[in-house]
């Protein structure tokens, strides 16, 4: 899984604050070595198609 980022700013107040009573915390929790993997296997994938011909 690929989690992305929560900034404060980005919720309405009631909805930040309640976030934070919850527990949850802001930040940048995306996993850039698991994105960067994730996109060479993209890579892979689209290297090992065959070209159609007339395209």
């Amino acid at each position: 899984m690929i989690s992305g980022v929560c900034r404060p700013e980005r919720l309405p107040r009631g909805v930040g604050v309640a976030f934070r009573v919850l527990g949850g915390h802001f930040g940048d929790y995306r996993g850039w070595s698991a994105i960067e993997a994730r996109a060479r296997q993209i890579a892979r994938e689209l290297d090992a198609r065959p070209v159609a011909d007339g395209m």
